[in-house]
């Protein structure tokens, strides 16, 4: 019963199941049974939003940044969550993108993150770039053929709109992008 591992098992368990308080209850005790794994706190975040409390689930994610300041994987997720529910992308998210490439260098997938938070920000030119940088490490990424597909439309660039979501459902024909 105190083993983290098991309780993060029954978390994952109870979130396919859309059971977001279950959730948080095994991710609590998975989170006091080792008090030092920054994994549970985005757990315990991913269980807030699924709950819909999304001002404890930032309060999570920022928790497991302060416990692992130099773990890409926190900082992509803290980046991705501010993205995902477009919460303080301006003093939040993009430090977050930024801090995840500063410790990755070249990351596609936080280049990717910072892209999507940099076409929200309505800042196309510099995600145009940054989206375009990501698929220059990795062509077949289709979360930033999305992200491009969208900075295409919200700049009446149809014709590439229409060709990297084509890619994005081609690359991932069975996923969320896709």
């Amino acid at each position: 019963p105190k083993n983290p591992i098991v309780r993060s098992l029954r978390g994952m368990y109870w979130m396919r199941q859309d059971r977001g308080d279950q959730a948080l209850a095994e991710y609590l005790l998975a989170a006091e049974y080792d008090p030092e794994n920054p994994a549970w706190r985005i757990s315990i975040g991913e269980a807030y939003t699924l709950r819909g409390d999304l001002q404890a689930a930032l309060a999570s994610y920022l928790r497991a940044t302060e416990m692992a300041p130099t773990d890409v994987t926190v900082w992509r997720a803290l980046a991705a969550f501010s993205a995902q529910y477009n919460m303080q992308l301006e003093d939040v998210g993009l430090p977050a993108a930024q801090t995840a490439i500063e410790l990755s260098g070249e990351d596609p997938l936080a280049l990717d993150i910072l892209g999507w938070i940099l076409a929200l920000l309505e800042r196309y030119d510099e995600a145009r770039d940054t989206l375009e940088h990501a698929l220059s490490l990795d062509p077949q990424l289709p979360q930033a053929h999305l992200h491009l597909g969208i900075v295409a439309l919200q700049t009446d660039d149809w014709a590439a709109a229409k060709d990297h979501f084509q890619q994005a459902r081609d690359l991932d024909p069975d996923g969320l992008v896709g």
